[in-house]
């Protein structure tokens, strides 16, 4: 992976350079090279700053990904208009509580689950996608400083880049009071312009018989998955509730509840 510049302005070549420094990824002086030549004599996995978007992030035969708060933002504004959210609701989440997401993805959720807790709460996310774990924190980082209404909720948020079933070994008992999972579906059932953006850089890991253990322990309260018709089976052959489903039965959450 490299880093460049989406032109010749010395502020984003600055940006550029931090970039470079935290995340230990080459700098490459962009000029007029394109994308093509970046890929054929430098590296197929190029990271470029930009003014639009922040940072986006390109892999060759791949369309472009990039960080948006996307659906998050009608979310928090339904919630701060006293409206409800169904993960808020299924996940039984509250001002204080302590969440956590182990497939972070876009942050949608999570940046939803901040507003809820509040200030008095934490709101941890896992990634194991490096370009996405990298894009979505840059991307928090960028339009915290352009939205005043995002700044509090993303400032209790904790990304880590780890795979989620190492992360929760790792973890203490009732580290969190709720845990939520939400791995990319093989077969897509939505046509959400965030998800296009990140399907061909997500990774698609599948729940686990290990993942549901460590959860359990880690969770203080319930343990909550986002599935498909196949995984509701299985998920109701290890104890999990059916909490909610769509009204077309596309997905629904299922839940662990102590």
């Amino acid at each position: 992976m490299i880093v460049t510049t989406s032109s010749k302005d010395e502020r984003l070549i600055e940006k550029a350079l931090r970039f470079s420094e935290e995340y230990g990824m080459p700098y490459r002086v962009r000029g007029e090279k394109s994308l093509a030549y970046l890929y054929e004599t430098e590296d197929p996995q190029v990271f470029v700053v930009n003014h639009s978007r922040g940072l986006s992030y390109y892999e060759e035969g791949k369309s472009e990904a990039f960080f948006h708060p996307n659906m998050a933002f009608h979310r928090l504004k339904n919630l701060r208009q006293g409206g409800t959210d169904m993960l808020a609701a299924v996940c039984g989440l509250e001002p204080g509580m302590t969440f956590l997401d182990g497939t972070l993805g876009l942050a949608s959720d999570a940046l939803t689950a901040s507003c809820v807790v509040g200030e008095g709460g934490r709101v941890i996310g896992v990634e194991k996608s490096l370009p996405l774990y990298i894009l979505v924190r840059e991307g928090l980082k960028f339009y915290a400083e352009r939205e005043p209404e995002l700044r509090g909720v993303t400032a209790r948020m904790e990304l880590h880049h780890a795979d989620n079933l190492d992360f929760l070994r790792t973890a203490e008992d009732g580290c969190c009071d709720v845990l939520y999972f939400d791995f990319m579906f093989q077969r897509p059932v939505s046509a959400s312009f965030g998800i296009e953006v990140i399907r061909n850089y997500a990774a698609y890991d599948g729940i686990t018989e290990d993942h549901i253990r460590e959860a359990v322990r880690a969770a203080k309260q319930r343990v909550v998955v986002k599935t498909d018709r196949e995984g509701h089976r299985t998920l109701a052959e290890l104890g999990f509730d059916c909490l909610k489903e769509t009204p077309h039965g596309d997905f629904c959450y299922m839940g662990y509840i102590k």
